[in-house]
């Protein structure tokens, strides 16, 4: 599984991640970073990412427009938003 990180998760993660979710990139990784929503979600579909965001806005348009082909928003858990948290500059 490969994710796409948000811009609102740090872009440390990827790399920190990348033994268990290799290609995992953040959206600044791939200059999109301050996209739109819905540019985001389709690079994720038309890459076969998976986004994983703290934004409750990506989550409802999940509700509205369905999940892209390949990508699904996830739910951060509470020890990757720690460490996020953690390793904000």
């Amino acid at each position: 599984m490969k994710l796409l990180f948000d811009e609102n998760l740090s872009p440390k993660l990827g790399p920190l991640l990348g033994d268990l979710f290799p290609d995992s990139v953040h959206v600044r990784d791939v200059a999109l970073k301050a996209a739109d929503d819905p540019i985001v979600w389709k690079y994720a579909a038309d890459n076969g990412l998976m986004i994983c965001s703290k934004d409750s806005d990506m989550h409802q348009r999940s509700f509205v427009f369905g999940y892209p082909l390949f990508a699904e928003p996830c739910r951060i858990s509470p020890f990757v938003a720690a460490l996020t948290a953690a390793l904000r500059p």
